[in-house]
């Protein structure tokens, strides 16, 4: 009976997951409504591409880090913007584009980018030290282990 209602459980998990993964995707990448960068996270001095659509074609669209201004660009034939912002900060960087939307009124787009120490520490860089000290912790286990058992065979002869 218990396994049946585990069965059960499970399988009513899976499908309600099945099920709302498309509303959750739909979310991703953000809506043409949003500014887009091309990535999330930058180490200082790292530049991401930011973006944004649904200015009145041709108008200044001004672009800041944080509040503060980093230039003004042109919007296209079609309404979008597109510049290349490099943070030097760390921490996170709210980029805003702001300009006349294609309705006439002010449009401001915003992305946001973090700013990490070093990208480089988060790889395989220290998984050598790691194997190795585990590698020597099993070794002294085995050790400890052997010493045992032999001191144990001693006592009992």
């Amino acid at each position: 009976m218990m396994l049946r209602r585990c069965a059960a459980t499970g399988t009513l998990t899976i499908l309600l997951g099945m099920a709302l993964a498309p509303a959750a995707a739909a979310q991703y990448p953000p809506t043409s409504s949003s500014g887009r960068v091309t990535a999330g996270r930058v180490e200082p001095g790292g530049c991401v591409t930011f973006s944004g659509d649904g200015f009145e074609p041709g108008t200044d669209v001004t672009v800041t880090d944080n509040d503060t201004e980093v230039r003004t660009v042109q919007a296209t034939d079609t309404g979008a913007f597109s510049t290349s912002v490099c943070p030097t900060v760390l921490g996170v960087h709210i980029l805003r584009g702001t300009g006349t939307g294609a309705n006439g009124g002010e449009r401001t787009v915003t992305a946001e980018v973090t700013v990490v120490e070093s990208l480089s520490a988060t790889g395989a860089s220290n998984v050598l030290p790691t194997l190795g000290a585990g590698a020597t912790l099993v070794a002294l286990g085995s050790g400890l282990a052997y010493l045992a058992r032999r001191r144990r065979r001693v006592v009992l002869a």
